[in-house]
């Protein structure tokens, strides 16, 4: 079991029309701590007003770049907690947030899986256990237009579930990247093709791997 949080993250939206929210699955864990308390991001995560969001966003969203994209609820800098028990090849503090232990993030680099992490700061209830690394899983993957539904015209808040039958728009998955996101879904993790037969091939513990159609 893992309790951990990350170092810091932006806070939710107060919306006349969607209510308050925020997003999971947007996770920046390489962003160094001294970088983000530089940026006007609030210790306090709660709602804010549109306006106000959007002024912290104005000074974030460029330290990241493009490729980070920053919305209510993004999380940045390492997670910070505590684990016990048992800590498998792959470990998950919820649903979307993936780590692997330090000696198979080595074997990912080694065998040439180009991803990014960043070593969880926790303290182990057995101090023996492996270090563990939280893989940055950047969102680049697209769901097919008829599946996303029109955005708040306030917030640009997507009102979207995880559909029973998953399908990835084709045009826009890059299967040179070995892990990443679904750009409207960012709890959803894709891997590629290289990656997966990799997983399977060395058994490696604590990871379910389904197939998605690509249209």
């Amino acid at each position: 079991m893992i309790e951990a949080v990350h170092f810091r993250s932006m806070p939710g939206v107060r919306c006349p029309k969607c209510g308050s929210w925020a997003l999971s699955g947007l996770m920046y864990p390489s962003i160094a701590p001294a970088v983000i308390e530089a940026l006007p991001i609030p210790v306090d995560s709660s709602p804010v007003s549109l306006a106000e969001f959007k002024r912290i966003h104005h000074h974030v969203q460029p330290i990241l770049g493009t490729g980070r994209p920053v919305k209510p609820g993004t999380t940045f800098g390492p997670l910070r907690g505590r684990a016990r028990g048992d800590i498998g090849d792959f470990t998950w503090l919820n649903p979307w947030t993936p780590m692997v232990s330090e000696s198979i993030w080595h074997l990912l680099l080694d065998h040439g899986f180009d991803t990014v992490g960043e070593t969880a700061q926790l303290t182990f209830h057995k101090p023996t256990s492996e270090p563990l690394v939280e893989l940055e899983v950047r969102p680049a993957a697209r769901l097919p237009r008829s599946m996303v539904p029109s955005a708040c015209d306030i917030c640009d808040r997507l009102p979207i579930k995880t559909p029973e039958k998953l399908a990835i728009d084709a045009s826009t998955f890059d299967g040179s990247i070995p892990i990443q996101r679904v750009m409207e879904l960012p709890t959803i993790l894709l891997v590629n093709q290289e990656l997966a037969e990799f997983i399977q091939s060395r058994g490696l513990s604590n990871a379910v791997l389904r197939r998605v159609e690509l249209i």
